[in-house]
């Protein structure tokens, strides 16, 4: 048994039920939750979503993050997900690729201007975004390696922004629907990268020279993360039209369904068809690659503890299934 299916046979409907009231009762910090009554005013994801990933945050960071600064990491992800989300939403939900564009230019643009000749709503979009951006960059101004670090922050996060305009364009045209390219791309979304450049400007002891490996290990890691969030949102975006989930691209280079079939948009059937073929099979499988890979270079790294790290990914692949629908 491979640790994907030890890790699922230990799901139970007790453990689903005990999991979920748990995530209920999350209190939100004041700064977090400030940022999510700006999303509120603009965006409709259920608060249950940002309880759920800043309750599951302390999983998917890097262990040796300093003591004075851990608070601050987890709210910061958190924040970076509620801005995320909001560009993510222009381009799956809304398809409004001008306005997303526009947010795209507000990462560490220090000259962003809100165009005044856009509608009212959208400028009001985006000044909630922009003020949600502020409360992040003023906060990791303050971590003590982030000049050493912000350069490679800036990447990533184009990255991010470039993942979610592959996104756009595969769903403009499904027939852009490719195994490789969605492995390569969409990944980023899950902003894992990310996460780790936060964590790194906090790290107590870090040797940059384990810098390169510490990458490899991330990118492994945000492909498991990917997966973990597919198997548990598909049938939402599924709703939603967005067919950027590894789920369909599988189903597509597999046979289970065809372009066409998506482009008709028979949810009940894409959905029986897909329930009924081996794909959670095969992407837990990947999963498990990943996880195995990442395990063989934990003796290539000292200044971290993957280790640790490692077991924080089983446990974000058992909460996204747990949360499966809610999320």
């Amino acid at each position: 048994m491979n640790k994907a299916e030890q890790i699922l046979k230990q799901i139970t409907p007790e453990v689903v039920e005990k999991e979920v009231e748990r995530i209920k009762k999350v209190k939100l910090p004041p700064k977090l939750e400030k940022c999510v009554e700006e999303y509120e005013k603009v965006g409709d994801r259920d608060r249950f979503l940002w309880k759920g990933l800043y309750a599951f945050a302390p999983y998917g960071s890097l262990p040796g993050v300093m003591d004075e600064y851990w608070q601050s990491v987890l709210e910061t992800k958190i924040i970076s997900m509620i801005f995320v989300t909001l560009a993510d939403d222009l381009v799956d939900k809304h398809r409004n690729k001008k306005l997303f564009n526009e947010i795209s230019g507000i990462p560490f643009n220090t000259d962003f201007k809100i165009d005044k000749k856009l509608p009212l709503n959208q400028q009001g979009y985006l000044e909630n975004a922009w003020r949600i951006w502020n409360v992040l960059e003023k906060e990791i101004k303050k971590y003590p390696h982030y000049e050493e670090f912000e350069e490679l922050l800036k990447f990533d996060y184009q990255q991010v922004l470039n993942s979610l305009k592959f996104g756009y364009l595969l769903n403009k045209n499904l027939y852009l629907l490719n195994y490789s390219e969605c492995k390569t791309y969409l990944p980023y979304n899950m902003q894992v990268f990310v996460n780790c450049d936060f964590d790194i400007m906090c790290l107590s002891g870090f040797d940059i020279k384990e810098l390169g490996v510490l990458r490899e290990i991330i990118s492994r890691s945000q492909i498991m993360a990917r997966i973990a969030n597919c198997l548990s949102t598909w049938e939402r975006e599924l709703e939603e039209n967005d067919f950027s989930s590894f789920v369909f691209v599988y189903a597509v280079k597999n046979g289970i369904v065809n372009t066409r079939e998506l482009k008709k948009r028979n949810k009940d059937e894409i959905r029986r068809k897909i329930k009924l073929s081996d794909c959670q099979e095969y992407l837990l499988d990947e999963w498990n690659k990943s996880y195995d890979e990442i395990r063989n270079l934990t003796k290539k790294i000292k200044s971290v503890n993957i280790s640790q790290y490692l077991k924080g990914s089983e446990t974000i692949l058992s909460i996204y299934i747990i949360n499966k629908g809610l999320v």
